[in-house]
């Protein structure tokens, strides 16, 4: 019974840690949810769990209902469970989930899937889904109409060039770690993505986001090579909370105007594709063209005079009127 449960100290500070890492934490348990979320809310831990799934159906079907609201792969997922039935009973769905018993919770800290670079940024995370929650909410209300919704938000999108280090090191981060929404997948090491900043006529830029129930904060990172006829964007990548929000079409939007204003005709993007990046392919299929592909690369195309229909729900904020490209 609930009288006899004595949440230990140490798995106390393993949550908390996560947390400051920007892990995201949820659970997923058999059993009655009252009584048991009761108790993680006594314990003063509710605050620090996602989309908590406690029911008695199965665990991996949990874990996928969870990854589809977190809109993340399920292989982002690590599994604590103290059952071996159960631990079995998800790798046996889910084979790329990695699986641990609970005896390893003391250990998880120094586990190389653990060991991830901290940020201000992730530090806030949790906070950040918990404001997606919100919206989630209040998007019930306006039915089917989504873009309605979305004007509601009041969003702001501000496109800025990465100087300060935290910005830099936010960037880096989101390349390492995107894998759904990433034009190229590539992994820069920091003195490679420094090299790429400052590389001559490339444009980078820093893409962060908020809305009237919080701060999204840097969300996006692209780099677009100007040293063609025409620009070719060569990494787009965006966090995967911010995904479905138009941000990607009122950006493109944008990055139409600035290249037709500096005289060139059409943009290109050059997607490598993976296993796992069909979520940001689908986005390109929306906005562009395919002009080349082979079983690695698409080649996208976009005129510039063929443009689509824009719906004008983002406030776009411009903090680069004085980037000069050498």
């Amino acid at each position: 019974g609930r009288e006899g449960i004595k949440i230990l100290s140490e798995n106390i500070r393993v949550i908390k840690s996560l947390d400051e890492r920007g892990i995201v934490q949820t659970v997923i348990s058999k059993n009655d949810h009252n009584e048991a979320w009761s108790v993680i809310e006594e314990s003063g831990l509710a605050d620090y769990f996602i989309y908590p799934a406690i029911n008695w159906g199965a665990k991996s079907e949990n874990l996928k209902q969870i990854a589809n609201k977190l809109n993340i792969n399920v292989d982002s997922f690590a599994l604590i469970d103290d059952s071996a039935f159960e631990r079995s009973e998800v790798a046996s769905v889910f084979p790329q989930v990695k699986v641990f018993t609970e005896k390893q919770i003391p250990l998880l800290l120094d586990y190389p899937e653990f060991d991830v670079e901290v940020t201000s940024e992730s530090r806030n995370r949790r906070l950040s889904y918990i404001s997606n929650i919100e919206r989630e909410k209040v998007s019930e209300k306006f039915g089917d109409n989504y873009l309605a919704f979305l004007r509601d938000c009041g969003m702001q999108l501000k496109i800025t060039i990465p100087t300060k280090s935290s910005q830099i090191v936010r960037c880096l981060e989101l390349i390492q770690r995107s894998n759904q929404l990433n034009l190229s997948s590539r992994r820069y090491s920091g003195e490679e993505f420094n090299e790429l900043l400052n590389k001559k006529k490339y444009l980078s830029l820093a893409l962060s986001c908020r809305d009237r129930f919080g701060d999204y904060g840097t969300i996006g990172f692209v780099s677009i090579d100007e040293n063609q006829t025409n620009p070719i964007i060569r990494d787009f990548v965006i966090s995967c909370r911010i995904a479905q929000k138009m941000v990607e079409q009122s950006f493109m939007e944008w990055l139409c105007e600035k290249e037709y204003e500096k005289g060139y005709n059409c943009l290109y993007a050059e997607m490598v594709k993976t296993k796992r990046n069909g979520p940001l392919m689908n986005v390109f299929n929306e906005i562009f063209e395919r002009c080349e592909e082979s079983d690695q690369k698409i080649l996208f195309y976009l005129d510039f005079k063929k443009r689509k229909e824009t719906f004008d729900v983002i406030e776009i904020i411009d903090e680069t009127s004085e980037i000069v490209l050498e």
